[in-house]
């Protein structure tokens, strides 16, 4: 239909009958009848309204479009598995799948089709970070809690995310922007930003932390006061550090053959106190003069259990990953990854190749992989799926294999188990990558005895499969 259509006259006919208003000439259209012509004319009207700019909440138009976002869209394919998983999902499992969801459609490369924004309209609220800034935009005109905007735990979670991370760039820039924006913050956001200073601190800190003891909030004071007593040189420094060494010593067994085994007495014979003693030390601090060479720390720690997980974060914090697993792999019936994620440990102060590399390292033949929920805790902890690499490991590994065999006997020997809950947890922090290949693996549990854990594999599976998606759009919401 031509630019210069008589919309008012086309919309009249439709509205009073053609009996009363007849259809105005249409080009392209001469050679139809009425009643086909009449059909053509409400497509053109479906389509024209459906293109129109969206309408607010109160029926007024905002006069806004979508932000332009140059990533094609899901495929037809990709959308149905999509929408057929966020049906399967209840309220929990939305929540704790939301980012990873969201999270592996950008590292797809690809976006929401805007037409299905209203059915994921609870998926998305729930999508933290993940959120893309079409899916922002299509929140922020329904009134809904984009992160950031008008939900204060939202916009208070992406602040200090966005702060941690600006300390692993750049760490003296991300405090000087702190330091100009710290008064205008909420008391318990202010503390928690101060304490994400423990990312990348240095000395150099020093000064802005001591600014921080005049803060009219006492959390603010004691997040200072616990980041200053961490700075190499200062008084509580190496006061702290001392009584950390003091609890680990040396003791020698054997006659014939003797065997130097390290010692751990918590302080105050209070293993917990331990964990905030031993923070923000590395390990070549705690053991200095202990005679120990690194590599023999693991064997020589081994009876040593309360100590172990310190030990582990204690070289972690010195770059050691594998070292810190060989720790974690002398804890009696160690658990993957459960283990890693109970150390007494700020995630944030290790990058995220670090974290891969110790989860790959402390996946041993000996451990014992238990999920629990520990699947999105692990993802968490990776702030996203698992590299490629690892979880290919992890479903060839014996630990897996071994629990996956156990699921599918309960499987076998009661109706009555469930184990959805279970699946969807190892599940995951599944890569889209090897989502054929975990589905494979779960063949011999019925579809039916897994739907959800079905439906997020098979969406995964989609994001691998090669298709061509769309073309990236303008569209407006509707």
């Amino acid at each position: 239909m031509s630019e210069t259509a008589d919309w008012k006259r086309l919309d009249g006919a439709l509205s009073l009958g053609l009996s009363r208003q007849p259809l105005p000439p249409l080009a392209g259209a001469e050679g139809l009848d009425e009643p086909a012509r009449a059909l053509a004319v409400l497509t053109l009207l479906g389509q024209r309204a459906r293109l129109a700019e969206p309408r607010g909440l109160q029926g007024l138009a905002t006069g806004s479009r979508l932000p332009d976002d140059p990533r094609p869209m899901l495929d037809p394919k990709a959308r149905e598995a999509l929408l057929r998983l966020d049906r399967r999902l209840d309220a929990e499992s939305r929540r704790r799948l939301a980012p990873l969801v969201l999270a592996a459609i950008g590292a797809s490369g690809q976006r929401l089709h805007p037409f299905d924004l209203p059915n994921l309209d609870a998926l998305l609220r729930q999508g933290g970070t993940a959120l893309g800034p079409v899916e922002r935009a299509w929140l922020g005109w329904t009134g809904a809690s984009a992160p950031g905007a008008s939900d204060p735990e939202g916009g208070a979670a992406d602040r200090l995310g966005a702060f941690r991370q600006a300390r692993r760039k750049d760490p003296a820039a991300a405090r000087e922007a702190l330091a100009f924006s710290l008064s205008s913050e909420p008391a318990k956001l202010r503390a928690e930003l101060v304490g994400s200073l423990g990312v990348g601190l240095s000395p150099d800190d020093a000064q802005f932390l001591n600014t921080c003891l005049g803060d009219r909030a006492q959390s603010v004071r004691e997040a200072a006061t616990a980041l200053l007593a961490r700075l190499p040189g200062a008084p509580a420094y190496e006061d702290r550090l001392a009584l950390a060494r003091a609890c680990l010593g040396v003791e020698t067994k054997g006659l014939l053959r003797k065997i130097r085994r390290l010692t751990f007495k918590p302080p105050s014979g209070d293993r917990h106190a331990a964990a905030t003693l031993f923070q923000g030390f590395g390990l070549s601090s705690l053991i200095d003069g202990l005679g120990f060479e690194p590599l023999e720390l693991p064997e020589a720690a081994a009876g040593i259990q309360p100590a172990l997980p310190l030990l582990a974060r204690a070289a972690l914090l010195d770059g050691e990953p594998a070292l810190a697993a060989a720790f974690l792999t002398r804890l009696e019936d160690p658990v993957w990854p459960a283990d890693l994620l109970r150390l007494p440990l700020d995630a944030q102060l290790l990058n995220g190749e670090t974290r891969q590399t110790v989860l790959s390292a402390s996946l041993t033949h000996e451990v014992r992989f238990d999920p629990l929920l520990e699947g999105f805790n692990l993802a968490e902890f990776l702030d996203g799926p698992m590299s490629r690499d690892l979880a290919e490991r992890l479903i060839a590994s014996q630990p897996w294999r071994r629990w996956l065999n156990d699921v599918i006997q309960l499987v076998v020997s009661s109706d009555r188990f469930d184990p959805d809950p279970v699946l969807l947890r190892a599940v995951a922090a599944m890569p889209w990558q090897v989502a054929r290949a975990v589905t494979d693996a779960l063949a011999a549990i019925p579809p039916a005895r897994q739907p959800k854990t079905a439906a997020y594999l098979a969406f995964l599976a989609r994001l691998a499969a090669p298709s061509k998606p769309s073309e990236p759009s303008e569209t407006p919401v509707v």
